[in-house]
């Protein structure tokens, strides 16, 4: 009877065991409905910065040889870091949508000749750019493939410098928007990785030259205009934990 008792025991022992080991080595199911919920995290990447000066001003004024409206590019690349945090709702078992926000540093800094008879140069540092955005995604089983659109602060900073001393500056905080697109891929209920890229753009502004007045260069008075405009690309990766 207790040797009954004992190997009946042992056989509950040893499925329930069986039954544990498999459930562990069995992936945590993610239902399409899972996405709800708020949710934060870190990105890293790499940013792409699109700097472009344009002449407003008149163009072949002697101590300028070219035409008006002629633009001047510089793009440098830099590493990207931030954070950045949202919260999802369930529309329905395939629609999520969402709301974000993010604060990164671009280290995209660069010099570029656009004057080599003067010479002139253009120098540019993208800083930091944040956004608060509207996502929409499309939910597959445990991956989430998302839109997403909103307003967008930075403050990029641009000089353009002459070995004489003209110069234009454009630099301050800048309003403008973002548009992007991504994948997250759920690990378990509480981690999600991420894979996106993001535009910034700030638009332009009209830098007036800031030569002293008592030191013009070759006629440039104090008010001749050049436009500065600003943007950037950034391809990132991020985690999140899910609250």
């Amino acid at each position: 009877m207790h040797r009954s008792a004992l190997l009946s025991c042992v056989s509950i022992i040893a499925l329930s065991t069986g039954a544990d080991a498999q459930s562990i080595g069995r992936p945590l199911a993610a239902p399409n409905s899972g996405w709800a919920g708020a949710y934060a995290g870190v990105l890293a990447g790499a940013g792409f910065a699109g700097n472009r000066w344009t002449d407003v001003g008149l163009g072949g004024s002697g101590w300028y040889t070219g035409a008006a409206n002629m633009q001047y590019n510089a793009s440098p690349t830099g590493a990207v870091l931030g954070l950045f945090a949202g919260y999802n709702w369930q529309a329905s078992p395939l629609v999520v949508l969402g709301l974000e926000a993010d604060i990164t540093y671009n280290t995209a800094r660069g010099t570029a000749n656009v004057n080599p008879l003067d010479p002139a140069f253009v120098r540019s540092h993208s800083n930091f750019a944040g956004s608060l955005r509207a996502r929409v995604g499309f939910a597959i089983d445990r991956a989430l493939i998302y839109m997403t659109s909103g307003v967008a602060l930075g403050n990029p900073s641009q000089r353009w410098v002459q070995s004489s001393g003209a110069a234009w500056k454009s630099d301050g905080t800048q309003v403008g928007f973002v548009i992007g697109a991504g994948v997250e891929y759920m690990l378990t209920p509480q981690w999600v990785i991420r894979a996106e890229a993001m535009h910034y753009d700030f638009g332009s502004r009209n830098a007036p030259n800031v030569t002293p007045a008592s030191s013009p260069h070759f006629g440039i008075s104090s008010g001749y205009v050049m436009r500065a405009r600003s943007s950037q690309t950034q391809a990132r990766v991020g985690a999140a934990y899910r609250f």
